[in-house]
Order: structure tokens, then sequence, then C-alpha cells
């Protein structure tokens, strides 16, 4: 759905497109409206593959055309200069991290992973099914198959912002805890929130000397208003 605001825009830009229906909420026009009306001016104009890239904004996270590596979406700037704090509604992700630990570059960065994945196949499913096929020698053979699938519900609102994330440009953050015990805490308080939450425990193959240790705690995909409700206090990871 198009925001209030924009609504007025989005009929002018549907006629212009020569699209009969106006207001007509259809996902693709919606995203690709949002997409332009987010990029510069200058980058509107006609480009080849060559050199149009597909931006993410640092500050809202929503993806946008440019001709250039651009950092900040048009709308955010536009509110940064004129001294606005630029308002999003987006769903995102968070990722806590032990700050006692200490954890090298690469070890931090496959357990930030490890949190962000492990939030969405915990949402899913795994299924088998089998089916007969052709072995190539006109036999039938039977063939096994795994499919993972995640069940969402259109109509519900939490639902409706892990399936926006998992459609848009992923927005996470990368938070700091002091211990294992904070780690636990506000994880505990995900888990009964209702929000999707993963708690990652380094085997201690490479670091660690052997021991399992609790690194990382996921939580989301979720809209923004459940997450800070938890997290807003935590500052980023530096």
């Amino acid at each position: 759905m198009i925001d209030d605001q924009y609504k007025e825009e989005f009929d002018a830009w549907l006629a212009a497109k020569s699209v009969q229906a106006q207001g007509l909420q259809e996902p693709r026009f919606v995203e690709q409206f949002m997409r332009e009306l987010r990029s510069f001016p200058e980058d509107q104009e006609p480009v080849t593959g060559e050199n149009m890239y597909m931006c993410s904004c640092a500050a809202c996270g929503q993806g946008f055309d440019g001709h250039k590596r651009r950092h900040t979406c048009k709308l955010c700037v536009n509110a940064l200069q004129s001294g606005e704090k630029p308002q999003f509604n987006d769903a995102k992700q968070v990722i806590l991290v032990r700050k006692d630990l200490g954890m090298p570059a690469g070890k931090l960065g496959a357990q930030v992973a490890h949190a962000s994945m492990a939030c969405i196949l915990n949402m899913g499913n795994w299924t088998a099914s089998t089916l007969w096929k052709n072995s190539g020698d006109g036999r039938p053979e039977l063939k096994g198959q795994v499919h993972f699938g995640i069940s969402l519900d259109c109509d519900n609102p939490q639902h409706h912002a892990i399936e926006h994330w998992m459609t848009k440009s992923f927005p996470k953050i990368t938070l700091e805890v002091k211990n294992e015990a904070q780690l636990k805490r506000y994880y505990d308080e995900a888990v009964a929130a209702g929000l999707p939450a993963s708690w990652i425990v380094d085997a201690g193959r490479t670091i660690f000397n052997g021991v399992p240790t609790p690194t990382c705690v996921g939580i989301g995909p979720a809209s923004r208003e459940q997450i800070d409700a938890i997290t807003k206090r935590l500052r980023v990871y530096q």
C-alpha cells in the first residue's frame, strides 16, 4: 500500500505511465514508484545496464536506482538537510553480539551470519517427497526430494513485516551486549514477545579453546516498534 502522503503523486505517476486505473495498489507499481521517488533526478536519465546500480540506502535500508554508488536515498537526504529525523516504518532485524568475547573480525562476521540465517530457518519447515522419474533406460526410478518453505499469513501484521523484510533489502543492525547473561536476557524477552529469535553457540573449533560458547542472538525480522521495544537501549557494535 502507498503512504497517504504520496497518494496524489502516485496517481499522477500511474497516469504518466499510461496505467488506466489510478490508485491501483498493485505491489509491482508501488515498488517501482518508490524506487524512482527515492532516486536522484540526475539518476533518472536513460542509462545502460553497465552504469545503473541497485543502491541500498544506508539510512532507511530501502532500494533505489542510481548511476553512482550512492549511500543515502533522496528522501533521507532531504530529511537530513531540513533538520528532520527520517521516519522509517519498514521491518528490520537486529543481531546482538557479546562484546566481552573480543572475537576477531572473521569469527564475528560468521557468527552474525549464523544468527541472521537461523532466524529465517527456524520459521520454516523441511518436507520430504518422493516421485517416479524415468531413469533414462525406460525404467521408472524412485527419486526423493526435500523442500524448505515458510508459511506466512498475509492478514497477520507480524507475518506481513517478515514478508516485507524478505522481499526488500534485508535491513539489519548489529548491536553489542556486555556478556552472556545480558545476551540471554534479551533473547528471552524476544521469545516472550513472540518474535523470531535465534540463539547461536559457537562449537569452539577455531577459538574458545574447544569450549562451546554462546556468541550471538538474532531477533527479527519484525516491525521496528516491536524490536525497538526490546533493544532500543543497546548501541551499535563498535
